[in-house]
């Protein structure tokens, strides 16, 4: 039986809900609420989202608190009659607001291109017995001087920086982090909650990530340099695992796993959002499209859009960035309080950022209900911003993975965009580890690719350098999300193209020897 993870968000207990509680206390009052709630949807029980946190606590937004927020397992069929309770006990049970939460996907979708829909993993050339893995850190842009300082063809030279001694956490479904270029004795990547799925799709989109952001081209116990380098080989990997289904067992959603790895992280770490929501419907203007909880959106065969206005193979909606969802939000909310450095896929559903739509929110012919109060999180109001770092999805410089994608720095066509994407990174052609399209064979832990990218692979860069700059300012403080999100959108190299879409900058290396970095406090 399919079910639906419904979201409810209680509200902050006002004096006078106070006066009327018989002496309850925020917390208390909040947790009669759920309890109440729970009775009159009947055999539904609401859990706590983020664990250890309870409801009413201090909170500086104008947005409900971690601890007020709960969720339920609800059959698919059961869902419009839950909905009709919650409408019914909006007032009564202080709740702020409720939602279906809509499915996510990795940020790394099979963008429609006819050389790249059917990779097979492992199809690449394997080598014979245990030869070493070739040195692929040319193809990256990478070059080593005679003095062992490796500088960057196109991102600059990091001056010896590797992002050393900052932590990285990937929010993630999986990572192979046995893979031979994370692999180093000295730096084993860390795990906050282990696999529960033998997805190896998901293995090689994290594994992929990890390459970009930490690969170790030279490791121990291997003679010679091989594999890949990271843009910040000297980070250290947190790997914390999330569901990206509706509702997966023994995994912790997005929200949740965001929350889960903010105790783990230093002030000055960065944290790493490898997923999207899915959003509006990606069909022609006007085409009528029926829904409902049980079934995909459908379209009779004369109104399917083209293939090229698709923004991913297969899919019927357009994906946004997961602060989209109140849940993610106030997630991010949570870790940019607690001066971490959030870094944040855009999306890949070539939507306006800035469209109006999203003053509103989620409609209900999307087949996912919302009720109570909204706000529009692309606005970026005073009251009401993450704080995270949101990145799109730009050209690569041409040939590189012996393809041409178009002017440097120009948007791709399925990146989002918009004046909350704040920087850009490669959106295509980044040769890093996983899938073996690049070198293959039967072991998936000797496995590279030359294809990877979306706006999955563009954090992942923005990420890997963060944490060189973040290690650039030693024995100085860490910047903070808002320095590190003002400098990085005002330095790097510009966006090229169209840049009424705008997609932000690429962060470069030569920006460390900047007077805008270095006078700062």
């Amino acid at each position: 039986m399919a079910s639906q993870r419904v979201v409810i968000a209680f509200r902050q207990p006002t004096p006078e809900d106070l006066a009327t509680s018989k002496g309850l206390s925020s917390t208390e009052l909040i947790e009669k609420w759920a309890n109440d709630l729970e009775t009159d949807l009947g055999e539904f029980p609401l859990t706590p989202l983020f664990r250890g946190e309870r409801g009413g606590t201090d909170w500086t937004h104008d947005s409900p608190p971690p601890g007020n927020f709960y969720w339920a397992e609800i059959p698919s069929e059961a869902v419009e009659t839950a909905f009709q309770t919650i409408r019914a006990t909006l007032v009564d049970h202080g709740i702020y607001q409720a939602y279906v939460e809509p499915p996510a996907r990795l940020a790394f979708p099979e963008v429609i291109d006819p050389s790249d829909i059917d990779i097979v993993l492992g199809r690449g050339r394997g080598l014979p017995g245990k030869m070493p893995t070739p040195d692929f850190s040319p193809r990256q842009g990478w070059r080593s001087t005679a003095a062992g300082v490796w500088t960057h063809d196109w991102l600059g030279n990091p001056l010896g920086h590797t992002g050393a001694d900052i932590q990285v956490c990937d929010v993630e479904v999986d990572v192979r982090v046995q893979h031979e270029a994370l692999s180093s004795s000295s730096n084993y990547p860390k795990e906050l909650a282990p696999a529960t799925e033998d997805d190896i799709y998901a293995q090689c989109h994290g594994t992929a990530v990890a390459g970009v952001i930490c690969g170790q081209l030279q490791r121990s116990g291997v003679p010679g340099a091989s594999g890949v380098r990271g843009i910040a080989p000297g980070s250290q990997l947190i790997v914390c695992r999330t569901s990206v289904a509706s509702v997966t067992p023994g995994t912790p959603p997005i929200a949740s796993a965001i929350y889960l790895s903010i105790p783990y992280l230093a002030k000055g770490s960065v944290l790493l959002i490898e997923a999207e929501r899915r959003g509006p419907l990606a069909v022609e203007p006007g085409v009528n499209i029926q829904t409902s909880m049980l079934n995909p959106p459908s379209l009779a065969e004369e109104d399917m859009p083209a293939s090229e206005e698709m923004p991913s193979v297969g899919s019927w909606s357009r994906y946004l960035p997961v602060e989209y969802l109140p849940a993610d939000f106030t997630a991010i909310l949570a870790a940019t309080d607690r001066g971490i450095i959030v870094v944040e896929a855009a999306g890949n559903g070539g939507e306006n950022l800035d469209d109006e739509f999203y003053d509103s929110p989620p409609p209900p012919e999307w087949g996912y209900p919302f009720v109570g109060t909204w706000a529009n999180p692309f606005r970026r109001a005073s009251t009401y911003d993450s704080g995270a770092i949101l990145v799109g999805a730009g050209a690569p410089p041409r040939g590189m993975a012996g393809r041409d994608w178009g002017a440097y720095r120009s948007r791709l066509p399925h990146s989002n965009y918009g004046s909350c994407v704040d920087v850009q990174g490669w959106g295509r052609g980044i040769v890093t580890a996983g899938y073996g399209d690049l070198q293959g064979g039967v072991d998936p832990d000797r496995w590279y690719t030359d294809r990877f990218g979306g706006t999955s692979g563009a954090a992942a860069m923005v990420a890997g350098m963060v944490a060189v700059f973040q290690s650039a300012r030693a024995p100085k403080q860490p910047l903070t999300w808002k320095a590190m999100r003002k400098f990085l959108s005002a330095n790097g190299k510009p966006q090229t193209g169209n840049t009424a879409k705008h997609i932000g900058p690429m962060p470069h290396f030569d920006d460390l020897q900047s007077t805008d970095f270095l006078k700062l406090p």
